[in-house]
């Protein structure tokens, strides 16, 4: 798939349509929607539980918003180093 290698998903939950989002926007790639017809659910019920998946969402979100800050900082620094001579 075109562009996975980008976005490096590290998570496994109900969380990884969250952080597919998140890292593709960071990666600056398109998406293209695909329309797709779901059935009813033959067997069994869902396995979604609404606060503790939906926590898992939120520390992802909030885990790529601190490595994004921290990512400008490195950034910044970087360039402080440049303009006083001090990179390399």
């Amino acid at each position: 798939m075109h562009g996975l290698d980008d976005i490096d998903l590290d998570c496994t939950g109900f969380e990884v349509e969250t952080l597919m989002n998140i890292r593709v926007v960071k990666a600056g790639l398109r998406v293209q929607e695909i329309p797709s017809h779901e059935y009813l659910r033959i067997h069994g019920a869902s396995n979604l539980r609404a606060v503790r998946d939906g926590l898992r969402v939120l520390k992802v979100i909030l885990k790529e918003r601190s490595n994004r800050r921290a990512q400008r900082g490195k950034l910044a620094a970087a360039r402080l180093d440049t303009v006083r001579g001090e990179g390399s």
